[in-house]
């Protein structure tokens, strides 16, 4: 056995949306911290970074924040 699981909802609990919505509310205020746009509907949410082509500086600074986000997250 790999591991226990300690804490879940039931699948068709009442309280599954609103703790799926506590969850999500919380991945907002992260992503909110880094100049990032997070697009999402329902389950499928995607963190979006902007980054100048051929700005090798911009680059390394933008995936230096996906990395510190992803970290956050």
């Amino acid at each position: 056995m790999v591991g226990h699981i300690y804490y879940c909802v039931p699948q068709g609990s009442c309280v599954g949306p609103v703790i799926f919505t506590l969850y999500i509310s919380a991945l907002k205020k992260v992503v909110q911290t880094y100049p990032a746009d997070l697009y999402g509907y329902a389950d499928d949410h995607k963190i979006a970074f902007k980054i100048q082509a051929g700005n090798h500086e911009n680059e390394a600074y933008v995936l230096q924040q996906l990395d510190k986000c992803l970290d956050d997250i």
